[in-house]
């Protein structure tokens, strides 16, 4: 399946930036574009106190396509469609068959808004994987790391990391949420399953602990950093069987790190991780 990157833009510093980011990483993985922009109440309230038309709306879409196609030889598509972000970000993923969607955590905002909480409600709303990139793009997103508690079901999570291994690489550091030495031996026992099947499938994986001697942020920056992961892939928890991605308090602060690093958020139940397991 073509790897399609769906970002929506209000033209703001941030959104461009969002674009921009996913136009660097469409070039090294072979990915498409495509620039959405949703004509919601803030986008009719600012043609109006401008005395503009819908033509701006074209013509902004069309200069920021040239900016990001400097230098590149990319698919790109434009959509303009009515209707809320919430609204048009999956109808337009599922009529142009986007694998992701592409927000910011670096930039100003504009005229609709998109702060970084707002990203968050998009991110839970959103029922294809959400990529939120930070300032710069590492040349590479490999190794990425994820947070696994191994004494939860994990096969989905493997199956997410084997499906999207053509976008970034094999190389996977997982980092075990829960690892009480009392439980040793068995978490021992999962680790060899994990890394057996997926070793079977072609990965690499990195085991690092969590010993919770300092906090869970801190120690998970520590292994980031000491394994020089590019990516950070976060997954939901299969129990909840949620075709989205609902961030939690943990998740949140990891979106926002002070690593700098792209996040990856989904859900192992998204139709399109399922169709590519």
């Amino acid at each position: 399946m073509e790897t399609k990157i769906l970002v929506p833009v209000d033209f703001s510093e941030g959104t461009n930036h969002a674009a921009e980011m996913a136009a660097d990483m469409a070039d090294f993985t072979g990915a498409g574009i495509i620039l959405l922009h949703a004509i919601n109440h803030y986008t009719r309230a600012y043609l109006k106190s401008n005395d503009l038309d819908e033509s701006w709306i074209e013509e902004k879409l069309e200069e920021l396509s040239k900016k990001i196609l400097i230098g590149r030889e990319l698919m790109l598509e434009k959509a303009i469609k009515e209707g809320t972000l919430y609204e048009t970000i999956p109808s337009v993923a599922k009529e142009f068959g986007a694998s992701l969607t592409a927000f910011s955590s670096h930039g100003k905002e504009g005229l609709q808004r998109i702060t970084k909480s707002k990203v968050l409600r998009l991110i839970a709303a959103n029922p294809v994987p959400s990529i939120i990139f930070s300032k710069k793009l590492p040349r590479r997103l490999s190794p990425a790391i994820i947070p696994i508690n191994l004494f939860r079901k994990w096969g989905k999570k493997l199956n997410v990391l084997v499906s999207m291994s053509h976008l970034w690489g094999k190389e996977f550091v997982i980092v075990e949420t829960y690892a009480p030495e009392a439980l040793s031996s068995e978490l021992e026992r999962q680790r060899a399953k994990f890394r057996q099947e997926a070793e079977r499938q072609g990965l690499n994986i990195t085991f690092v602990p969590i010993r919770g001697e300092h906090s869970f942020l801190s120690e998970f920056s520590a292994h980031a950093r000491a394994t020089k992961a590019s990516l950070i892939i976060l997954i939901s928890d299969e129990e909840e069987q949620s075709p989205i991605f609902k961030p939690g308090i943990g998740e949140k602060i990891l979106i926002y790190n002070k690593l700098k690093l792209p996040v990856l958020c989904l859900s192992p139940s998204m139709e399109l991780i399922k169709t590519q397991s």
